[in-house]
């Protein structure tokens, strides 16, 4: 049973990027923002946090009707947001991860202007043992640590605003499977402490751990998926054997592998991938004149041109008697030469 209602989205729109996105969101639960590039997964966490004055639509959060207009905001309604792109929006790359983690809560180490050192320190250190940030230290460079690391930092940074309503943008992107673990494991603890989580993802393995998985398309909800009905079109057992149709079949797919699909005419359908055509041109085999190799100049790709080619062709054993050819018209070319050197010498 989920908790009380944290946020209400109705009729959430911006011109060119989405439209019409309703939902809800309860505490303790974690909403997915399914799609393609371009679905609108980031214009909708970016326009939920302030960052796109052209949105327009009701937004609720703990039960009051509010106008997000700008991040700082967002923030003192209880709203935290990890960005797509951690280097250009999420991290100042020229800081430590210390100063990067606590950069939003100044205002709370601070005191007559001076910020507190070893109370900000005590609040870095505490998020690095429990985010398990691998680095030298709390002062190390941001720019130095992996991109796991980073992200973590990324996610610490948003936690350190305590937020009823965390949106996270592509959470995994460029990180190992290890530091993902680790992103899943944060993630589901602040779901559990009641806190409520909004992912936005392309990714099938942060679709799973979702209770309920909006999925959109240029821009618009297509369908809505509870937690028990994503297992079933990702194991996929009926979903496979009966053919779909419409936003089922986009659903479905979508959720399966990507390995052999195209595009037809907007909608997306696994095929075969087509084998290559060999053209009748190549379509010719070595030919080998008993023990004497070949040098005939007989037509296509056996014959005639470059004496390297012949000597590959007519004996199929690769480079070797290439330079064995090579080595004879060397000698054969110098003797020649010598030839006609003594022939112009006077008795």
């Amino acid at each position: 049973e989920r908790g009380e209602e944290m946020l209400r989205v109705e009729n959430f729109s911006s011109p060119g990027k989405f439209k019409d996105i309703s939902f809800s969101l309860k505490a303790g639960e974690i909403l997915g923002l399914a799609g393609l590039v371009g679905a609108g997964r980031t214009e909708i966490a970016q326009a939920l946090f302030g960052l796109d004055n052209m949105a327009s639509g009701r937004v609720t959060v703990a039960g009051k009707q509010v106008r997000i207009d700008s991040p700082s905001k967002a923030i003192k309604l209880g709203l935290g947001l990890v960005p797509e792109d951690r280097k250009r929006h999420g991290l100042v790359l020229s800081m430590s991860a210390c100063s990067n983690m606590t950069l939003p809560i100044l205002h709370r180490l601070s005191r007559f202007g001076w910020i507190r050192n070893r109370a900000e320190r005590s609040l870095a250190d505490t998020f690095f043992q429990r985010m398990k940030v691998r680095a030298p230290g709390v002062d190390a460079l941001i720019a130095g640590l992996s991109g796991g690391n980073q992200q973590k930092v990324s996610l610490a940074k948003s936690i350190d605003t305590h937020p009823e309503v965390l949106i996270v943008d592509e959470p995994t992107r460029g990180v190992d499977v290890g530091a993902k673990e680790d992103m899943y494991e944060l993630l589901r603890a602040f779901s559990a402490t009641g806190g409520s989580v909004i992912i936005a993802s392309s990714e099938i393995s942060e679709a799973l751990m979702c209770d309920r998985v909006l999925v959109l398309k240029n821009g618009r909800v297509v369908a809505e998926l509870d937690h028990d009905e994503i297992d079933r079109a990702q194991l996929g057992a009926p979903a496979r054997q009966q053919p779909l149709e419409g936003v089922e079949h986009l659903v479905v797919e979508r959720l399966r592998p990507a390995r052999g699909r195209r595009v037809l005419g907007g909608d997306e359908r696994a095929t075969q991938p087509a084998p290559v055509p060999v053209p009748p041109s190549h379509a010719w085999q070595p030919t080998v004149a008993g023990p004497t190799r070949s040098r005939s100049r007989s037509t296509g790709p056996a014959g005639g041109g470059c004496p390297c080619l012949r000597a590959i062709v007519s004996t199929g054993r690769g480079t070797r008697p290439v330079r064995h050819a090579l080595a004879r018209r060397s000698r054969a070319a110098g003797a020649a030469k010598a030839a006609r050197g003594n022939a112009r010498r006077p008795p």
